[in-house]
């Protein structure tokens, strides 16, 4: 990615109307070019195909193991935002632990725009809702 070409974002959730809203919220921010994969097949081979500069993936899709698809993003240099409905602690800490760069609950996907463009600059990032329960205090 050059500083004049937008970024190439993979948005992964089985769920087309959720993949469909933040393609339209990243749109409407300026950021990137957005493909969408249903699911971890799919998504894998868009990966390959498009070289995505970060993948913004749901961790509750079905039977498909996400965790398994960030550890193989992961292996193919792609940083992993998880935007998930889970702010259950425990799920946050295995999606870090897994390697993601960042985890935004869904309720605050307004800030995702925001949440992308930290993670391509190098932060790791927490959203407040998902940081809730993680034991960490002002």
């Amino acid at each position: 990615m050059t500083q004049h070409e937008p970024p190439r974002i993979l948005l992964v959730d089985n769920n087309s109307a959720v993949r469909q809203g933040l393609a339209l919220v990243l749109e409407a921010e300026g950021i990137g070019n957005c493909c969408e994969a249903g699911g971890r097949k799919q998504a894998l081979d868009l990966a390959g195909r498009e070289s995505p500069d970060i993948a913004v993936l749901d961790l509750n899709m079905g039977s498909d193991d996400t965790t398994a698809l960030l550890a193989e993003f992961r292996k193919m240099r792609i940083p992993v935002l998880v935007c998930s409905m889970d702010e259950n602690p425990s799920q946050v800490k295995r999606a870090l632990a897994a390697g993601a760069r960042g985890y935004i609950t869904k309720s605050e996907a307004r800030a995702v725009a925001r949440a992308v463009r930290g993670v391509l600059e190098g932060w790791m990032l927490i959203s407040p809702r998902a940081a809730e329960g993680l034991g960490y205090e002002d």
